[in-house]
């Protein structure tokens, strides 16, 4: 990874402790170190935020109970199949404290990623980093590993609205996922007890309490249909997470539809500038592209 001077962040180490400072002229010397201060602090910070994230999650394991309620894991294991969880980010946290070992996880290649990586590698999770679709960032490859993940056998979990919303709106991947490997999707909704909601994120993200009850609500196990287009797959996923919500969480779930309703309404009013400024552009050009009388005459 490049900064904005064009370093690696191994070199700007380097130069932070002196070892090719000689190779620089004194101007881009200075920028550089201040850069690698800054880096050195962030990364500091990253490794103390992975030791308490990790802490809180084991703290959480320890602690908290979780109920399965409609759980059809056994009934399709013992088909010789596996599957394919897809739950909403805000909820990520909560489903790591039931986390099955080896289960593959989907994890974005961004600094927060990073954090969720470390701490799922400490619950026996495997992280798989990319994107939710084919032509997310990294996502072609992130795909392409988790279809040979679920052909090993092994379970494999999505934020299926991740990594930046908007909220309960499901990307392809999971459906993409789905239809290569014909791994049914179990939609699921965790609820605490007792919780934080980060009402400022975009996802109102959840943070479960220690010696809370987190229930575990699957929905209808969705199987791939021949002949389904990936659209009309991710519209059943997305439709049966929202009822899983509705029926489990109906105060958050009435804050998706503001929000949705929100977001609607902005799309509306920009397209509506847009529409009004069309004619206008529309009819200087029009203008410019008019031939003189004299040569029409021609």
């Amino acid at each position: 990874m490049f900064t904005p001077y064009g370093f690696s962040k191994s070199a700007l180490l380097s130069i932070r402790i002196g070892s090719i400072n000689g190779m620089l002229p004194p101007r881009l010397r200075l920028k550089a170190n201040l850069l690698a201060r800054e880096l050195e602090s962030r990364l500091v910070l990253q490794r103390f935020l992975i030791h308490l994230l990790i802490a809180y999650v084991k703290l959480l394991r320890w602690t908290c109970r979780v109920r399965p309620i409609d759980d059809p894991r056994e009934e399709i294991r013992n088909q010789g199949q596996t599957y394919i969880f897809a739950a909403l980010h805000a909820q990520q946290l909560a489903t790591i404290v039931p986390a099955e070992p080896g289960t593959g996880a989907l994890v974005s290649r961004s600094e927060d990623g990073e954090l969720i990586a470390k701490v799922l590698e400490t619950t026996g999770v495997i992280p798989i980093r990319g994107s939710g679709g084919a032509r997310r960032k990294g996502g072609a490859a992130a795909l392409l590993a988790l279809v040979h993940h679920v052909q090993s056998g092994q379970p494999t979990y999505l934020a299926v609205d991740g990594p930046k919303g908007p909220r309960g709106t499901v990307h392809p991947g999971v459906a993409m996922l789905s239809q290569k490997t014909g791994a049914p999707v179990l939609p699921l909704s965790f609820i605490p007890q007792f919780r934080y909601v980060i009402k400022r994120s975009w996802d109102r993200v959840q943070i479960p309490l220690p010696f809370s009850r987190i229930d575990c609500r699957f929905g209808e196990p969705l199987y791939p249909i021949d002949g389904e287009s990936v659209r009309d797959h991710v519209a059943r996923i997305q439709q049966a997470l929202m009822d899983l919500e509705q029926e489990t969480d109906p105060g958050e779930a009435e804050q998706a539809r503001l929000a949705a309703e929100a977001r609607a309404t902005a799309k509306a009013k920009r397209s509506q500038r847009a529409a009004k400024a069309q004619p206008a552009s529309g009819s200087i050009a029009d203008a410019n592209s008019t031939s003189p009388p004299e040569a029409d005459a021609a």
